[in-house]
């Protein structure tokens, strides 16, 4: 764990999440590099259009 603190190395829910769901990763990793790097539903939301329901 100390190390995935100090750099981004390992299993992440958003990378996942594009695996599941048959997605390029690019939009995990923009989740990544924001402030709501860990809004995982959202994220997921938005990927599958469950938000607009």
């Amino acid at each position: 764990m100390p190390l995935q603190k100090k750099i981004e190395w390992g299993y992440f829910i958003p990378y996942a999440i594009t695996g599941i769901l048959d997605e390029h990763p690019r939009t995990a990793i923009a989740l990544r590099e924001s402030q709501n790097k860990e809004n995982y539903r959202q994220y997921y939301e938005d990927l599958t259009g469950e938000a607009d329901k």
